[in-house]
This record gives C-alpha cells, structure tokens and sequence, in this order.
C-alpha cells in the first residue's frame, strides 16, 4: 500500500495556482515566440543577467523592465534595458 501525505488545503491551493500561472506562461511564451517576437521568463533574464531573481523582479516593480501582461520580458525591452545600464 502506498504511503499517503496529507497537505493543508492552502498549500494545495497555492501548488495549484502556481501550477496554472506557469501553464499559462509557457503558452503565452509559446504563442508570442510564434509571432516573431522572442520572451523571457523573469528567471531566464536573471540567469541571463547573472543577477538573483530577487533583483529582477525589484526592477521590474520600479519600472526600470517592463515587462508584457503576462509577466514576460521581450527581447527588445531586455536589450533596451542592457543598453542604458
């Protein structure tokens, strides 16, 4: 018989968001690399800037990235951004 673990039902529910909002990135991602335009999660610019992922995301709530309504980076926003650092 397998072992059963048993989790409170708000950390089942923050799993299950979590969950869906990278579902929903990826295909938002997906899609927006289909028309041309490349996006990057905010990990994928902090490893690509050798920075935390603390610190992007504090750029990105001062505005200095902004970033697309699903929380992704374009390519041009990423080199507008090396560009005036």
């Amino acid at each position: 018989m397998a072992d059963m673990i048993f989790l409170p039902v708000d950390q089942v529910q923050q799993t299950i968001r979590e969950t869906i909002r990278q579902e929903f990135t990826l295909l938002e991602e997906k899609r927006k690399s289909q028309s041309g335009v490349t996006l990057f999660t905010r990990n994928k610019v902090a490893k690509r800037l050798h920075l935390s992922f603390n610190t992007v995301k504090a750029l990105i709530e001062r505005g200095v990235i902004k970033t697309t309504a699903s929380g992704l980076i374009e390519e041009s926003e990423l080199e507008r951004y090396l560009a005036n650092s």
